[in-house]
This record gives C-alpha cells, sequence and structure tokens, in this order.
C-alpha cells in the first residue's frame, strides 16, 4: 500500500496481482497485471522510500518476499544480477511510459482496443472463433 515500508522485492510465484494507484479524485489507474514470475517493488534494491502504489491479489496468489538488504548484497556480489535487475528497471520505466503516453494521447476507443489486446495475450484461450478472455 502506499506509504508502506520499500524495504523488499517480491517475486509472484503463482496467481495474478494488480499494480494500481488511485488519484487525488479517487479513480483507479492501472499500472499493470502481473504473472507468476513476475517482480514487483524493485525500488528496494535502490531506495528505502515509501511505496507510492498498491500491489493487490487480483485471484489467489502467492509471493516470495526477498529484504533489501540480502538483494543488495547479492546485486553487489554478481554483475551478472546486477545487469538483470538494470534491465528490469529500464522495462518498467518504458511500459509506464508507454501507459503515460497512451492515456495522454490516445482516444478511449484506442485505449480500450490495446487494453482487450493486453488481456488476449496474457489470459486469452484460442477456440473455434477466436480468442476467449479469461
Amino acid at each position: 500500500m502506499p506509504g508502506d515500508p520499500g524495504d523488499r522485492l517480491f517475486i509472484l510465484k503463482s496467481g495474478l496481482v494488480k499494480l494500481n494507484i488511485i488519484s487525488l479524485e479517487g479513480r483507479e489507474l492501472i499500472l499493470s497485471f502481473l504473472h507468476p514470475g513476475n517482480i514487483f517493488g524493485e525500488l528496494a534494491i535502490a531506495t528505502p522510500e515509501p511505496r507510492d502504489h498498491i500491489a493487490e491479489a487480483y485471484e489467489d496468489a502467492t509471493v516470495n518476499a526477498v529484504v533489501s538488504n540480502v538483494l543488495q548484497g547479492l546485486v553487489q556480489r554478481s554483475p551478472h544480477l546486477a545487469y538483470e535487475v538494470t534491465k528490469l528497471l529500464g522495462r518498467r520505466v518504458q511500459a509506464y511510459r508507454a501507459r503515460v503516453e497512451e492515456l495522454l494521447y490516445k482516444s478511449a476507443q484506442a485505449r480500450v482496443a490495446h487494453t482487450l489486446l493486453d488481456l488476449a495475450g496474457h489470459h486469452g484461450v484460442h477456440d473455434a472463433e477466436g480468442v476467449v478472455i479469461i
């Protein structure tokens, strides 16, 4: 939750987690849906700042946590891990930037179409008539 200590990184083992923020007007902005194998809370590697978003189990989920000082030690000892973490942070910045641009510059119809394509890609099941999003 916003304000919680940013002292650990989380690894989603199973289930689905939604990352979102709530605007001052009370509107929800979904940042992303996370799937098994995804990592979140990765800023705990760099800074102990409090969380600024909500991570919510969207369906039953199992999550592992790694405290930041353990993670920082691992990153310092492993250049490969440091490189992978840097790539992850870069991908997150790109994804959030694309999401902001979508919200600012695309029509409602284009945003809905993009969301449906994204959901179909992550949750779609092919059948004889196309793809069913479950």
